[in-house]
């Protein structure tokens, strides 16, 4: 489990526990983890950072020629760590 401090266990993530138990085993752990990274390595993002993707959509079902367009009117913002978000 992610955790934003596992020093403190803040979610009472069990896997240690589950492992000595033996309700989990290392063959689980490792099908997770291997099916994060076969998503990961997969992903969009991944091909963006690779380079290999230049970040373009392509939009199904819009119909150009009936005039139809996508206008997005998006304000990007810098969040600082804990920041609150406000809603317009």
């Amino acid at each position: 489990m992610v955790v934003d401090r596992p020093d403190t266990n803040s979610f009472d993530d069990n896997t240690g526990a589950a492992l000595a138990a033996g309700t989990l085993t290392r063959g689980e752990l490792l099908r997770s983890a291997a099916n994060i990274c076969r998503f990961v390595l997969q992903s969009p993002a991944m091909e963006r950072e690779l380079g290999i993707h230049d970040g373009t959509v392509e939009v199904v079902g819009l119909d150009e020629e009936a005039g139809q367009a996508i206008d997005f009117d998006v304000t990007y913002r810098h969040l600082e760590s804990g920041e609150a978000v406000q809603s317009e």
